[in-house]
Formats: C-alpha cells, structure tokens, sequence
C-alpha cells in the first residue's frame, strides 16, 4: 500500500501498481499491510482503476508475500476478475512473441501448452533478455510477478506478470522425453499379405515438444497401402510423421497398412525412429526409436 499526494492510494509497487479511488475506512489501512479490495472497475487517466473500494486487511505488516499459483490463462484475465491474488507465479512456460512496449520494457508472450500470458521485463530489473527468445532450448520454470492491469482501449482489460526482481523469472532448459513403440498385427506373413504397422510416439515430460519428426520408411519388400494418424500429419513418400507439437502426457498413434509384395524369403526390419527436438532436449535418447522383425517365407 503507498499513499498518495492527492489522497488516492496505491496497492502495489512504485512502478506497477493499481489505483484505488475514493477508498472506505482508508485510515485502517497502512504500507505494507497486505489487503483484499472490494470495487468498481473504472477508467482513471486512460488506465484502469477500482472506484468506491473497501480494502479488507489480511494481514498487517506483511513482509512476505506468498504468491499464487495460476495457469496462463487465469493470469491473463485474472481468472474472468475472481483471482484472488496480486501476486501470482506460473510454471513452466515456453517464449513466444519477443517485442518492447510503448515504455521500450521487453515483453514476450509466456505460453504454458493452452494458453498465454503476456510477461513484461521493465528496465530497472537489469535482466539480460538476450536469451529470453523463443528460438532457444530455454524455458521459463516459474515466472512469478504482480497481475497488472491494462485497458485495450475498447474498455476490456487484460493481465500481465510483472516480475519484480531477477530472482522472480528462473530460465531452465527445456526437456521433452519422445518415446518411440512399434509393432506389428502378425509376425510372419507370405506374398499378397496385408500386414499392419503400429507406431505410437508419447512425450514423457516434463516439457511440451515442439516441431519435430518420427521417421517410419516403408521396407522395398513392402508396398504401402494406407494410413491413419490420431496426430501430426503422415507423408507416406518420405515417411515422416510431422507434429507441430505433443503435450506432456500425450501419445499419438500412426497406423500403417502395407501390402507384401516380394516374397523372397527374408527377415524384414520394420522400423521407427524419432529425428531429434528442435527447441527442447531429449534427456532420454535411448527409447526414442523401435524395431520389429517382420519374416516373409
């Protein structure tokens, strides 16, 4: 809480802060104390404001201020308003959309795998955004900041994280654990069979994985017939099995039909293989490929 000369009060920091107007029992409230505000939102000098506010005192003197966990989507919009919280911190965010605002403050758009929120570095941090990019293997672990305000300029306001020192934004390389299966609906099959091929890819965590392939070749003994995927996109003339991205958790399914078109007897490898991540790490290369043995007799 800082007061004001004009008799409004602050809540917040000298440099993000919200304006209370026409505050009730403003004599109970003083700095430091942490507080939960009852109001109407208003528009004060272009910027949002509450009006008609009734601070409530949580705890008086506060010196640490525990902050509240909330995904991208309820800093951004302070969940629809009922985010009881000032402070907030949320985890394990990739970087999008690198810019500066009007004030030349460096901003990017913090995505967690759903949604995002906008995080705003301001100058006095001293930060060094140089290799806070979204082309990099690095991740925001926690980005913990004040909610603050911003009016769009057609009377809706959105959020975004303020945070207030270096120690509130922890950068830590992205690892994404692709894990590779494959198999087939028989073992053994003889000219003009028709066999199936099952490739699931599932990403263990603890990040999501963005861009990257699964290679499944059809064998020259084969001839391919057709495929469904329940993600990604499938060229069956590269055999490359495409995704934009896999959440933690995911597991997607190829699934393969080829036809036995040389009957030379023979042990046919079938297999897949994950190419490598191009913006997370793979801490675990060891189950990023599979193989099965197909025998034509």
């Amino acid at each position: 809480v800082n007061a004001d000369s004009d008799g409004q009060v602050h809540f917040g920091g000298a440099t993000g802060f919200l304006r209370a107007l026409s505050v009730e029992r403003s004599g109970g409230v003083s700095t430091g104390d942490s507080v939960r505000l009852l109001g109407r939102v208003v528009r004060d000098n272009g910027r949002p404001a509450l009006d008609e506010v009734t601070p409530n005192v949580l705890v008086q003197g506060a010196s640490v201020v525990i902050p509240r966990d909330a995904t991208a989507a309820e800093a951004a919009s302070a969940n629809g308003g009922a985010l009881d919280a000032a402070l907030v911190r949320a985890r394990n965010l990739s970087i999008t959309d690198t810019s500066t605002n009007l004030e030349g403050h460096y901003r990017f758009w913090a995505v967690d795998g759903v949604d995002s929120v906008e995080v705003v570095l301001r100058d006095f941090l001293q930060l060094n955004t140089s290799i806070i990019r979204p082309d990099t293997i690095l991740g925001i672990s926690q980005a913990t900041g004040l909610l603050n305000p911003v009016d769009d300029g057609s009377g809706s306001v959105r959020w975004q994280i303020l945070p207030r020192g270096p120690t509130d934004l922890l950068l830590q390389t992205k690892e994404a654990d692709i894990a590779v299966t494959v198999e087939l609906d028989t073992l053994a099959a003889s000219l003009g069979d028709i066999v199936e091929v099952t490739v699931v890819v599932t990403n263990n965590g603890p990040w999501r994985a963005t861009a990257f392939e699964v290679r499944d070749t059809v064998p020259a003994a084969l001839t391919y017939l057709s495929s469904t995927q329940t993600g990604g996109s499938y060229d069956s003339d590269t055999g490359l099995w495409s995704f934009a991205d896999l959440d933690v958790g995911q597991a997607d399914t190829l699934s393969v039909l080829l036809e036995v078109t040389d009957g030379t007897p023979a042990s046919i490898p079938i297999i897949a293989e994950a190419l490598g991540l191009t913006f997370e790490v793979d801490p675990n290369a060891g189950n990023n490929g599979a193989s099965v043995q197909l025998g034509v007799s």
